[in-house]
């Protein structure tokens, strides 16, 4: 669809991005509401709504989540990761992994993707001075081997 209204349009003819974008939206109006042989004389329109069990609502958390950002890292031995210059702490049980993380663009939420369950664990920029200070329990991996 985006691709048709391109080759109609002459982009010199517009004066502000407004005017592009109600353009567009026209163009998507009149498509959607325009009965097509190949939907059974139907609208686009008439078929999204045909059936209410297609359309899906999502809390403000959910589609927040949904447009994450994702990246892979490797983690340290001392459980941080490096995303450009900024450090950050992972829980201990992903040392020396390789890890898949989603972001905000804006990088005030980071989580690390849990690869069994795919849960979010969101993570914190690293804090040396409190990092060093932290007592640790030695992990036990599976087993009984150290």
């Amino acid at each position: 669809m985006r691709q048709q209204w391109l080759s109609q349009i002459r982009p010199s003819e517009f004066k502000s991005l407004k005017e592009l974008s109600s353009s567009l939206k026209q163009y998507a109006y009149k498509y959607n509401t325009t009965v097509h042989a190949s939907l059974d004389k139907q609208t686009p329109k008439d078929i999204f709504f045909s059936d209410p069990f297609i359309i899906k609502f999502f809390t403000e958390k959910e589609i927040e989540k949904l447009f994450l950002l994702e990246l892979e890292r490797s983690v340290s031995a001392d459980s941080v990761i490096k995303i450009d210059t900024v450090e950050y702490e992972v829980p201990y049980r992903y040392a020396k992994q390789k890890i898949k993380l989603r972001y905000s663009p804006d990088f005030s939420n980071v989580y690390v993707v849990d690869k069994y369950s795919g849960e979010l664990t969101k993570i914190r920029i690293l804090k040396k001075n409190e990092n060093a200070q932290l007592k640790r329990e030695p992990f036990q991996f599976p087993g009984g081997e150290q």
